[in-house]
């Protein structure tokens, strides 16, 4: 899926009705070595991150940011599929360490470019936002549970007209359709829910892609399924398969990729991907029995609106709780020696290329 000299972006984490959820667990299992930055809000892992990847694309290597929900501007995470390695911010929200310290990877602790004894003068402030930030991501959870309550109504109105029988046929034909070394299968997202809003990166990740087969129907109409379907055929045939689970939902499918053969099949109902060469639309519809779509809609009118409410409400909480996020940020930032972290980065890229 690289081309050389190419910058790929995938999201890694979303929020959900379930809370915060990471793909970075998974993706560090199968990676050779892993340097986990560890430290507070501000201390520049993020930066970190990213410079460390522009100083490897002017080497030549190419290279995988990993972006979180949590901050949608800033990477958590960076992967040079040349030399299996990984970087990635180990703290918050989601805490990791090496599977094998010092033999696998190592811990790299940015607080220590940092002057704790000055931050002790705002102790209450940071506990003060620290907390709102915390109460402010339970507010959005709560309110993403109600959207995802809604468009379970909205789905379950279409899916009672489910012909499962057609609903393999169709997995069937599109497999045919999509496929022409087996490694461990990839797990990320596709979309997320930030405090941007609901964003999707499936037209960039699929990008490299021969061939696109989108999948276009009403909520309910068995679109995730016949992905999970493809998904299980390909497996079973011995071929490799990437996951992007929707942002809203994470056991439901937004796409899968098929590498050999440079396929992507996505569910195109609720997005607007710009028509390129090469892509072919599936209509769902059709395995839907006695199925009135304008009746549906005026149906469903008001579990419509309850979901478009619910992702304002939550939308509102994370731009709220980024805005705390983002002075936590600064008051540790202020207290960072960055030349050490320069230093410290740079010790770290030749360790990279030295291995």
């Amino acid at each position: 899926m690289f081309c050389k000299g190419k910058i790929k972006y995938v999201l890694s984490s979303t929020f959900t009705e379930e809370g915060f959820v990471s793909c970075l667990p998974d993706l560090l299992a199968n990676i050779e070595r892993v340097y986990i930055l560890k430290g507070a809000p501000g201390t520049g892992k993020a930066t970190f991150i990213r410079l460390l990847g522009e100083s490897m694309l002017a080497l030549g290597y190419e290279l995988e940011y990993w972006i979180s929900a949590a901050d949608a501007v800033n990477p958590e995470g960076i992967y040079f599929p040349q030399l299996d390695v990984a970087v990635v911010n180990g703290s918050s929200p989601v805490s990791l360490e090496p599977r094998y310290p010092h033999v696998s990877g190592d811990i790299i602790n940015l607080g220590e470019c940092l002057d704790t004894a000055l931050l002790k003068e705002q102790a209450q402030l940071i506990i003060s936002h620290i907390d709102r930030w915390h109460a402010l991501n339970r507010e959005a959870k709560a309110e993403l549970q109600g959207a995802v309550r809604a468009k379970h109504i909205m789905k379950r109105g279409n899916s009672v007209h489910l012909n499962m029988q057609q609903l393999y046929n169709l997995a069937d034909l599109v497999y045919e359709e999509a496929t022409g070394g087996l490694p461990p299968e990839r797990h990320l997202f596709a979309s997320a829910m930030t405090a941007q809003g609901h964003i999707n990166y499936v037209q960039e990740i699929s990008s490299d892609c021969r061939q696109r087969l989108i999948l276009v129907g009403p909520m309910g109409s068995g679109k995730s399924t016949i992905l999970a379907e493809i998904a299980r055929k390909a497996r079973q045939g011995g071929h490799s398969v990437e996951y992007y689970h929707s942002g809203m939902s994470v056991d439901s499918l937004l796409m899968i990729i098929l590498p050999a053969f440079r396929t992507a099949v996505i569910d195109g109902g609720d997005l607007q991907l710009p028509s390129r060469p090469g892509d072919k639309t599936i209509n769902t519809t059709a395995i839907l029995d006695d199925f009135d779509i304008i009746g549906a809609a005026r149906q469903h009118s008001d579990a419509i609106r309850d979901y478009e409410d619910h992702l304002t409400r939550a939308q509102e909480k994370l731009e709220e709780a980024c805005r705390q996020l983002k002075a936590l940020k600064q008051m540790y930032a202020a207290r960072m020696d960055f030349e050490a972290l320069n230093q410290r980065r740079q010790a770290l890229l030749e360790e990279i290329l030295d291995n």
